[in-house]
């Protein structure tokens, strides 16, 4: 019994045995009581300010840090603790992005947090201790461009007075928790080259995190330091390597279609130490095509989403250098819009479960990792997609729509809930916000605020899964509709849920779909044959995927000005059309495996012969360009080719990219007379 709850019942005996003896069992039973309730408030239920990763807490729970750390190396590219391998994946660890939800995430089998800021470590530790999990403990740094320019900050890294307080206050936290058994790794610093510059940062950012490290080694030896940067641009990776010779861990906070080749990336830019996906997540903002009145097109559904991070762990599983990798984000934060990262709803305005409601974002995780019997694993539900249907046609949710005020628009959500056993009981929610005004490509680590839920603005119909959005209500502008397909278990209730967020607008859009033999047409199927081929989206599409659509493609390239591409249309609802819940949507309840629906098949389709570029063909002149120019003027529009490719490697990344009819390269033995080689 500890000291704490021996005090507490010393003091009720007392007081029984000054009464009567009755009071006895009555203090036994308290104490037994209270100290489970004083230990479940240590850490509060919630982190209410999420968005912005960071807390403000004024008391810090009480942690053991008596025992000695751990001895955690990863010098072998192998994540290793006190000499053995880590991990359910043998020298690798699989986390989460948040520390919240603990018991859940062990339930899952995960194996440790990631943390951003000095005040979250301690609240993750306490987690830790209490799900017997790992921390890989942020230590924020300043995001002040300004502190990274100049020679007071740059010259001499130990001139600055500054940053002398800045390292003592670093320091300090490291010394507290240096002895914690439940710390990985140390990351110094998140994204700190964003503010500067995105694609490279400078030298000194550089400088200034590998001087902090250097530092932090000597005050804790026993673990790696590494630092987390968003995205794998070459000027930073090659920055990194250059000026960070202390650094034992590359951290990548990587989105979507990014989620490509990043092992080999990082090698080809020079950095051949240890890597982690410090934040892996779907799509960003910043990568998605829009409506032609500005909507975010969103991926549809949490479903959806769920392939790319099952992507980046599939990739970290194949890369001998990979030694972690965290989901993004265990909990629940507002950016853009309610549901884009959150793998747990915590929503208020439109969820009151405590801790929040587990979608099915993660799911592609939790087949790979969780064991059957966890309840998540037996009450499953899944988005198939989303239509929207008009006056003369139904199209997908995807792209939005359009209507006059005054119509009344069925929306439908394709609900599959595999296991389907009474009581279980699955349902519909619909909700409708203001669009958001944020820009696309702002700076995920400022808050955002909230937009609030409109009253009156769908009507959810009881005959299936549809809702009916109500533009009387509304005046003339941009909106986004949330719908929920929740399910719950009676006797504990339990909740999981999927969700949707589709973009429309009230008034009239200003829109073209490309003509057949346009310019603009021609650059769509150029870019749809060429994401088929590869398999991934790459810029300036590179927020699609082998099942989007036609205007998506289009919608993308008109956003990044290529193709003379114009605004694409998204359905236009008349005024004068009321939909009703007639042929609502109804739940598909089959047992069958639902694994496909979180990867999208790449279209069937007979590929032409192999056959090397010839001299004369647009094709031969392409792959002379690449080989002499572009692979030093553009290496990073070709992520997969060395320094030297050899002129077949040069035409295969032509060919899966759809560019000067280049077709795939003939293997050895089958050359064209016109021998490839002779292009150099």
């Amino acid at each position: 019994i500890s000291a704490g709850r021996s005090f507490l019942l010393a003091k009720l005996f007392a007081a029984a045995m000054a009464f009567n003896w009755q009071l006895l069992l009555f203090a036994f039973a308290a104490g037994c009581l209270l100290y489970p309730l004083k230990q479940a408030l240590e850490v509060p239920p919630q982190l209410p300010s999420f968005a912005a990763r960071r807390l403000a807490w004024s008391a810090e729970p009480a942690l053991d840090v008596r025992a000695k750390g751990p001895a955690v190396s990863v010098a072998t590219g192998e994540l290793r603790v006190n000499g053995q391998p880590f991990g359910k994946l043998p020298g690798k660890v699989v986390g989460v992005g948040g520390f919240l939800h603990g018991s859940l995430a062990k339930a899952m089998n995960f194996e440790a947090f990631r943390t951003w800021g000095l005040d979250q470590l301690p609240w993750a530790l306490k987690q830790a201790e209490r799900t017997n999990m790992m921390v890989v403990a942020g230590l924020d740094m300043s995001r002040d461009p300004t502190k990274y320019q100049g020679p007071e900050n740059c010259a001499d890294m130990c001139a600055s007075q500054w940053w002398a307080n800045e390292l003592h206050r670093i320091l300090g936290k490291v010394g507290q928790y240096a002895s914690h058994p439940r710390i990985l790794w140390w990351l110094v610093g998140n994204e700190l080259e964003t503010p500067i510059n995105n694609q490279g940062g400078n030298d000194c950012v550089f400088k200034r995190i590998n001087w902090v490290a250097q530092k932090l080694k000597a005050a804790d030896p026993e673990r790696p330091v590494g630092t987390a940067i968003a995205g794998i641009a070459q000027p930073k990776v090659e920055r990194m390597a250059k000026f960070c010779p202390d650094l034992d861990i590359l951290g990548t906070n990587i989105y979507g279609n990014d989620i490509w080749d990043v092992g080999a990336q990082l090698r080809r830019y020079g950095w051949h130490k240890p890597w982690a996906f410090t934040e892996c997540g779907t799509l960003g903002a910043w990568q998605v095509p829009k409506t032609s009145w500005g909507g975010l097109m969103e991926p549809l559904t949490s479903t959806s989403k769920g392939q790319y991070l099952d992507r980046g762990l599939q990739m970290c599983k194949a890369d001998d250098q990979c030694v972690g990798f965290f989901a993004f984000l265990w909990g629940w934060k507002w950016e853009k819009t309610g549901t884009w990262f959150g793998m747990l709803d915590n929503w208020k305005a439109v969820s009151t479960v405590p801790g929040g409601i587990l979608n099915d974002m993660g799911q592609p995780l939790f087949d790979e990792i969780s064991p059957q019997s966890a309840w998540p694993m037996q009450l499953r539900v899944h988005l198939e997609g989303a239509d929207v249907h008009g006056p003369n046609s139904t199209t997908c949710g995807q792209l939005g729509f359009s209507a006059e005020k005054g119509a009344v628009v069925p929306v439908d959500l394709r609900v599959v809930a595999p296991y389907m056993q009474e009581p279980n009981k699955v349902w519909m929610e619909w909700y409708v916000t203001p669009e958001t005004s944020v820009n696309a490509k702002s700076d995920g680590n400022v808050p955002e605020e909230q937009l609030n839920i409109i009253p009156n603005a769908v009507h959810y119909c009881k005959n299936g899964f549809r809702g009916l959005v109500q533009t009387s209500h509304l005046k003339e502008g941009s909106y986004r509709l949330y719908g929920f397909a929740r399910r719950n278990r009676f006797q504990d209730q339990t909740m999981r849920e999927a969700a949707a967020s589709i973009a429309f607008q009230v008034g009239r859009q200003h829109c073209e779909t490309a003509k057949n033999g346009s310019t603009c047409d021609t650059a769509v199927k150029l870019a749809r044959t060429a994401t088929r081929r590869m398999g991934v989206a790459t810029w300036p599409t590179a927020g699609l995927t082998v099942a989007s659509h036609y205007e998506e493609f289009q919608a993308a390239l008109h956003v990044n000005h290529q193709g003379d591409c114009p605004a694409p249309c998204s359905p236009q609802i008349p005024k004068n059309f009321t939909g009703t819940c007639d042929g609502a949507a109804q739940v598909s309840a089959h047992d069958a495996d639902v694994r496909d629906l979180f990867f999208f098949d790449v279209p069937k389709h007979k590929p032409k012969p192999c056959k090397d570029a010839e001299w004369g063909e647009d094709c031969y002149w392409a792959v002379k360009w690449l080989l002499k120019t572009g692979i030093h003027t553009m290496p990073e529009a070709f992520p997969e080719l060395s320094k030297a490719p050899s002129a077949a490697e040069a035409q295969q990344a032509l060919y899966v990219r759809a560019k000067n009819g280049c077709r795939r390269p003939c293997p050895p033995g089958n050359e064209t007379k016109q021998n490839l080689i002779q292009l150099k």
